[in-house]
């Protein structure tokens, strides 16, 4: 019996163990199913080879612990974290979908609004992370699970930097990550923080939009070194159809140095909710222009009753010229002007003022 198979028809306290469904670098995979709530799960098992592995245990430990912390849909849920025959596992949410890096080979590219919306929902997981001091560090398009129903799940923190926790700490100088997808800094075995992920999220959807990584080489130093010195080639040369405003976006986000990029995920996820608002599948932002045009309509209507009021009062003030019995009482202005008034135009006045005021009322 394979590694793989040894724990399927197992049942861990309310969970069974039913399918295998692949292998990572720390821990295999496999379906399984909440027999308490009656749904199905994901349960990652530390791999064999990786338990006389003192600081493999810890990281494998660890991600599951970081990744429970972070409570957001578009970060993969963590249920339960335990041990089966002394093997450290946890149980996640299960996602049914597929990775950007599935669809990609299937389709070759993302474009529209769809691929606008994947971005803005990774940013804000990411930001949900930041806001817990946790860089993810390996950002890429087999890390973003896409579900059935497109909403984006961030996967595998297994080399998460968390800024507060010193049970795994990466020497300095010492590379981690996926070089094609990698910030310069983070190549160079620095120090990272937010702005590394947002350079690997725009080299991603770089990707994702071109069809081609935005360097590429066999050798991962040549690679690396491209992220360090070569500029960013331009998305319409692979993709003629993205819009220069998207380009702009992403090419901000690959900035070589950290401080030339967007600085923080809420500055990046308005600048693509004010740029795409109008496309109908992005629902969390109202565009502005709706505001406006709904606003014009009110004003309108608000003009209109008063028309109509206003020549209302003026018809009875006209009526009561002719009916009322009332001598009008002779009155001098400041001006030095004689004025005839009958209480007509006072009571006129003030009527037209409490229609204002219930058209005003009626507005909110």
């Amino acid at each position: 019996m394979t590694y793989q198979d040894k724990y399927i028809g197992k049942k861990i306290e309310e969970y069974e163990i039913r399918e295998f469904i692949g292998k990572g670098g720390m821990g295999a995979v496999y379906k399984g199913f909440d027999t308490t709530l009656n749904r199905p799960v994901a349960i990652k098992i530390l791999l064999e080879s990786s338990l006389d592995n003192p600081d493999m245990v810890r990281r494998f430990e660890r991600e599951a612990k970081v990744i429970a912390e972070i409570n957001h849909p578009n970060i993969a849920q963590i249920y339960k974290i335990g041990k089966i025959d002394n093997v450290p596992y946890y149980v996640m949410e299960f996602i049914r979908g597929k990775s950007l890096a599935d669809i990609l080979q299937e389709k070759g590219r993302i474009s529209g609004s769809k691929c606008i919306d994947y971005i803005i929902q990774t940013a804000k997981g990411l930001r949900a992370a930041a806001n817990h001091n946790i860089i993810h560090r390996d950002i890429k398009p087999a890390n973003i699970m896409i579900t059935e129903d497109g909403t984006v799940k961030i996967v595998d923190f297994g080399i998460a930097k968390v800024f507060r926790d010193n049970t795994f700490k990466t020497t300095t100088g010492t590379i981690m990550g996926t070089p094609r997808y990698m910030s310069p800094e983070q190549g160079k075995g620095g120090n990272v923080d937010l702005r590394s992920d947002i350079y690997s999220l725009g080299a991603t959807f770089y990707h994702i939009i071109a069809g081609i990584s935005p360097f590429d080489s066999d050798n991962p130093v040549t690679l690396l070194m491209k992220h360090f010195s070569e500029p960013v080639k331009s998305i319409k040369q692979f993709n003629a159809e993205v819009p220069d405003k998207l380009c702009n976006v992403i090419y901000c986000m690959m900035e070589k140095s950290p401080s030339e990029r967007y600085q923080d995920y809420t500055q990046l996820i308005i600048t693509l909710e004010n740029l795409y608002a109008k496309r109908e599948e992005i629902t969390s932002y109202i565009p502005v222009i709706e505001q406006e045009e709904e606003t014009s309509l009110k004003q309108i209507k608000k003009r209109k009753l008063l028309l109509i009021g206003l020549a209302a009062i003026v018809l009875i003030f006209i009526i009561s010229l002719f009916l009322s019995p009332k001598k009008p009482e002779q009155k001098t202005t400041p001006q030095g002007r004689t004025i005839y008034d009958d209480g007509s135009m006072s009571q006129t006045f003030n009527e037209l003022q409490k229609f204002q005021k219930q058209v005003d009322k009626n507005d909110e």
